[in-house]
């Protein structure tokens, strides 16, 4: 009877934009050196800019619902951080 070898599956979830490097002629580089397209540099500023307003909001004395209100007041706090969260690191570039 042959030996059988035994297979080892990989279950490290990868990203679907994640793959092998694509070549400089798809037009995603500029020239191969690898300068992100105005679309992306665009995606990028964007999640900067959300960032940023978003730690203004929470450092801000001015809130939708103030902060003295217990509880209630830090939930709009929080829930501003999870938005911007979702939008900075879980959207894809758009």
């Amino acid at each position: 009877m042959a030996k059988v070898e035994p297979v080892i599956i990989d279950a490290t979830p990868v990203r679907m934009d994640q793959g092998a490097p694509r070549a400089a002629s798809s037009g995603n580089t500029a020239g191969g050196t690898g300068a992100q397209t105005p679309l992306a540099s665009r995606s990028k500023w964007k999640r900067v800019a959300i960032g940023v307003l978003a730690l203004l909001y929470v450092l801000s004395p001015l809130d939708l619902l103030p902060d003295w209100i217990p509880i209630v007041g830090w939930l709009d706090d929080l829930g501003v951080l999870a938005w911007a969260a979702r939008q900075v690191f879980f959207k894809r570039g758009q």
